[in-house]
């Protein structure tokens, strides 16, 4: 529909690249119809739609901003705001009769067809919609509920994966995401995003750095990362050694307190974003250079988690403002942090014993399922398979 649109053929015309095209087209009908919306067939939709987006952090103060000091998300929000102008900017190249929309108009549809669109398939052409009535369905996991559009009906529908009972409301799940996506593309932040499997999908980024101190190693590293692709060490680190990004950063760790020993090692095995773990010492260094990060990312921060557990108990503000929803998101980062802290305090001089006793110790203590538990399985499961060959 947004392609018929007089803006939609110009843009078509000109061959104009999108990152997000199928929003982007969204977004044009959605404006333009909007302008006749007395007369238009969706006009009673529209008048479900918020007329203001304040909940969303790219419409936020500065003094709002401020509550996420110390994330990454601020920098996230500023690359949105400037994706956003770049796309109005070019657009009005394209028709300069498009400038009757304001910049903060158009951001306002970019955010309203990036939270309440449905990607979906129809007559074989992947696409995206806004479905009336559909988009009011908030968030919930383990989700109740599936949809999809229906080609022998001709229709959208949901579906309940179980019962629903009478005057219950009916949640859509907004998929398995960090609590820096539900923030940034919604509007809100999951007070405690721990999935149905126990593993928490809320990440911290961290920007990781080789040490030119190795000397000739510094190089030989970074060749390494150049050859495996890699030009910047960053990754986005969460509570779940078995989420990739995660691995990826233990992968960083490992290199760069590689030694020239296991940096030969190390080459030779994997590339630089995927190396298993290399031996204990090297595995302990990299529990420490870890460590070392986080507690240098929750000095980033403005308040520890005990004044936030303290801010939220004391009922200041109400539950679904932007203060809480800043407060879930920064906190749940802190979390990440002191998780990685506590990892290593546990799990370093868990390393540092004899093989023996070390798996001994293993069966005696970290049997669970919890995060910890998984990552030390892994890591001495795979080093004694694969690397120390004993039984």
């Amino acid at each position: 529909m947004g392609k018929q649109t007089d803006i939609g053929r110009k843009l078509l015309a000109r061959g104009v690249d999108f990152v997000a095209p199928k929003h982007i087209f969204l977004m044009m009908f959605l404006l333009t119809d909007m302008e006749h919306v007395d007369t238009s067939f969706f006009r009673n939709y529209y008048s479900t739609l918020p007329s203001t987006l304040s909940n969303m952090p790219i419409f936020w103060s500065e003094e709002e901003l401020g509550w996420l000091k110390g994330s990454y998300i601020i920098q996230q929000i500023q690359e949105r705001k400037a994706a956003i102008r770049k796309d109005y900017d070019v657009i009005c190249r394209v028709d300069p009769a498009f400038a009757r929309f304001s910049l903060e108009r158009f951001s306002w549809a970019r955010m309203i067809v990036c939270s309440r669109n449905f990607g979906l398939t129809i007559d074989g052409v992947k696409t995206a919609a806004l479905v009336p009535f559909a988009d009011m369905l908030n968030h919930y996991r383990p989700r109740e509920t599936s949809w999809t559009f229906d080609q022998s009906i001709d229709a959208f529908t949901i579906t309940s994966l179980g019962t629903i009972g009478a005057g219950a409301q009916v949640y859509d799940s907004y998929g398995k995401k960090c609590n820096h996506r539900f923030l940034l593309n919604y509007g809100f932040a999951v007070e405690d995003n721990t999935e149905e499997d126990g593993r928490n999908p809320n990440e911290v980024l961290i920007d990781f750095q080789l040490s030119p101190a190795d000397g000739q190693l510094f190089y030989d590293k970074r060749a390494y990362l150049h050859e495996s692709g890699i030009y910047t060490m960053d990754a986005r680190l969460s509570c779940s050694h078995s989420d990739a990004n995660t691995r990826e950063g233990f992968s960083f760790a490992r290199l760069i307190v590689a030694t020239e020993e296991d940096f030969s090692t190390m080459k030779m095995k994997s590339p630089a974003h995927s190396s298993p773990p290399i031996s204990f010492d090297n595995e302990i260094r990299a529990l420490e250079y870890l460590r070392n990060l986080m507690t240098h990312q929750l000095s980033q921060y403005d308040t520890t988690i005990e004044e936030d557990n303290e801010l939220l108990a004391s009922k200041q503000y109400p539950l679904f403002s932007n203060r809480i929803q800043a407060l879930f998101f920064i906190r749940g980062e802190k979390q990440v942090c002191r998780y990685f802290q506590e990892l290593a305090d546990k799990v370093i001089p868990l390393f540092s014993l004899p093989l023996a006793e070390c798996r001994e110790e293993l069966q005696r203590s970290f049997d669970g399922d919890g995060d910890i538990d998984r990552y030390a399985q892994d890591v001495i499961a795979y080093l004694v398979t694969q690397v120390y060959r004993e039984s």
